[in-house]
């Protein structure tokens, strides 16, 4: 009876310590028959009923509208190719679904400013943007129809999400490959529509996907062989001007995939294979700045890739290869050789004509050879290092044949932390970055190499457990220009359910080239780091407010004051999210 009561007023027992706690148990009756215990939970099929779908559901609404003063002079122009077709609201719908986690919906309507949220074209009525997935999660299968990314491997192949590498920290450089991922944010460019199929084996996962929409496109007309071309795939996302629109759906794209992982002791490996038809070939444009060769109607990639872990250490890579059997390669190895040293080493080789099947990776135009390494260093509790270098060559073209640039970047921070309430660090980062030089006299651009060299330091500070004061300073000069960022944040936060930020930043760089980008808190969900150049100030205030366990509510309003022009902007965002 004591088991019995405790189970109606507490729940399944879930270990054998927690019997000590059960009137009647001691350490010395339980060893005799704990070998004969199962504490793992059993649970019966549910059959759902439709009043199930509501009663046992999350439910999560996501409203977001902000505004801003920019680009005025964009809806007053004259020319009607260039004017901007909507009003200057930015607005953002989200929805989620989610039921016992094997039943997830989503739908997300976006509009940006400029845009007209519903229009009238030639071919009907359209939403701006309208996006939204149906998944269904199972032991043995998933299911997923709508849109979603494809992240396999080390992104050689596929990968068409945000990644953001190169960071300073040994491990950064690791991509965990997700398989499937529902689309959830308002990206317009880089995602699939249509159908992905996870098959869950004992040690082996299987997953086929096939993708069907129109991207938006640049077409060329092709007089002599009375043909049509595409160059290139808009990367804006943006259908606020008649120029705009006119790319809307331009190419038609088909897509194929598929994927098998097996899942050893302490490895895994991975293969894939991608295939892709445009409705119009792919033909781009041979300027000084692109040296891909290939031209076509749809394209083959093939890869293996591979992750192996060992006691102190982990080995990954990933093998490519397109239609035309030009490779890509990628090998990586990192080491934790104890609590005071690890070190990450990485190289990378991407042939000049390899391009992978799917237009939405990262590695499809490196054309680039190189090798990286970074280190972490612990000296003590409180001090550390970190360090990477990275030298590659690229092949760009400055004449009528390629030229092989040599260039090299490497990175170093020092953080110290004073106090459980203090810390700062310094950071120094180099890198040779090509540019174009103007000379007037050549008909074609002349390139060279540009020191970058940049310096920061940051202060973090916490007073009292709801007061946070962090500053920074950055400085950048190169060859010929140079710039300088300080900014000063004071955070208050009460028991997570009133926050509010604020920042002041002044700038000061020689032009656009010099600019520097800081990252600024944000809404949920949204990123925010702008480029800061010419002379001027900035200030932004950021409000959280958890009214109750069910609604929060976000607002943030930054103004940008420059000196040196006249590009004032102001910008207000108010966020509503609603969780039932």
């Amino acid at each position: 009876y004591a088991i019995i009561n405790y189970r109606k007023e507490w729940g399944s027992v879930c270990s054998v310590n927690e019997l000590l706690l059960i009137d009647g148990f001691s350490e010395e009756a339980i060893g005799k028959f704990k070998h004969l215990l199962d504490f793992s939970i059993y649970e019966k099929p549910r059959r759902y009923k439709f009043s199930d779908f509501f009663k046992y559901a999350d439910f999560d609404f996501l409203l977001r509208l902000s505004a801003n003063n920019a680009k005025l002079e964009e809806y007053a122009t004259d020319d009607l190719a260039k004017k901007y077709l909507g009003d200057r609201h930015k607005l953002l719908f989200k929805f989620k679904y989610n039921l016992d986690e094997k039943l997830s919906m989503g739908l997300v309507l976006e509009k940006d400013v400029g845009e007209q949220l519903f229009m009238s074209i030639d071919d009907g009525f359209r939403i701006e943007h309208l996006s939204g997935y149906i998944l269904w999660n199972s032991k043995l299968v998933s299911v997923l129809v709508g849109d979603y990314y494809a992240q396999f491997g080390q992104g050689l192949s596929m990968w068409n999400s945000l990644f953001f590498d190169g960071g300073i920290e040994a491990a950064s450089m690791l991509r965990t490959q997700k398989s499937i991922k529902p689309k959830t944010g308002g990206d317009e460019v880089n995602y699939l529509r249509g159908l992905a199929v996870n098959l869950k084996l004992e040690n082996l996962d299987v997953v086929m996907y096939v993708s069907s929409r129109a991207k938006d496109a640049t077409l060329n007309y092709d007089e002599t062989f009375d043909s049509w071309s595409f160059s290139g795939f808009s990367s804006s996302g943006y259908h606020r001007t008649f120029n705009e629109l006119g790319k809307i759906n331009a190419v038609g794209e088909r897509f194929f995939g598929a994927n098998a992982k097996l899942s050893l002791h302490k490895s895994i490996l991975s293969a894939n294979f991608n295939y892709v038809k445009y409705s119009v070939p792919y033909k781009p444009k041979q300027n000084f700045e692109n040296i891909c060769k290939y031209s076509g109607m749809d394209n083959i990639s093939y890869s293996l890739s591979y992750l192996s872990v060992f006691d102190v250490s982990y080995m990954y890579g990933e093998l490519s290869l397109n239609r035309d059997l030009n490779p890509a390669l990628l090998m990586g190895w990192y080491v934790h050789a104890n609590s005071f040293f690890n070190i990450d080493f990485l190289f990378r080789f991407i042939h000049d004509n390899y391009h992978a099947a799917s237009f939405l990776n990262s590695y499809n135009s490196d054309n680039e050879t190189s090798v990286s390494v970074r280190v972490a260093l612990f000296p003590s509790k409180a001090l550390s290092v970190n360090a990477s270098v990275e030298v590659m060559k690229n092949n760009w073209v400055t004449s009528n044949k390629p030229t092989v640039f040599p260039a090299s970047s490497c990175k170093l921070r020092v953080k110290y932390v004073f106090s459980s309430s203090f810390f700062g660090y310094v950071d120094y980062s180099f890198e040779d970055k090509l540019s174009k030089l103007n000379v007037e006299s050549l008909k074609l651009p002349k390139y060279a190499l540009n020191n970058r060299h940049k310096y920061r330091l940051h202060l973090e500070y916490s007073p009292l457990d709801f007061l946070t004061l962090r500053s920074r300073l950055d400085y950048l000069f190169t060859d010929d220009e140079s710039g300088c960022l300080v900014y000063h944040d004071v955070a208050f936060r009460f028991d997570k359910l009133f926050t509010v930020i604020t920042r002041l930043t002044c700038f000061d760089t020689d032009s656009y080239s010099s600019r520097l980008y800081s990252y600024e808190n944000d809404v949920l969900y949204n990123f925010s780091s702008p480029a800061y150049y010419g002379q001027g100030c900035s200030v932004f205030f950021l409000v959280n407010c958890k009214i109750n366990r069910h609604l929060s509510v976000w607002a943030k309003l930054w103004f940008v004051k420059t000196f040196d022009r006249i590009t004032d902007k102001l910008n207000a965002t108010v966020q509503l999210r609603l969780s039932l």
